[in-house]
């Protein structure tokens, strides 16, 4: 989903700042996303989340 200066948002909310989970859950849900948008952001967690990882690699075989 969309939406303005997303970067910006993320980074105001950590610069300087220590964020723990019950922080990170308060700032997804002012979003105001959908709820399927909203639900897999919450489902994140530093060990799930690969990002592109797995295409990374691939491109380095």
């Amino acid at each position: 989903e969309g939406m303005e200066n997303p970067y910006e948002r993320l980074k105001d909310l950590t610069r300087g700042q220590r964020v723990n989970a019950a922080r990170m859950q308060e700032f997804v849900q002012s979003l105001g996303l959908s709820p399927e948008a909203e639900a897999r952001l919450l489902a994140l967690t530093p060990g799930k989340y690969t990002g592109i990882a797995d295409q990374l690699v691939d491109h380095l075989k």
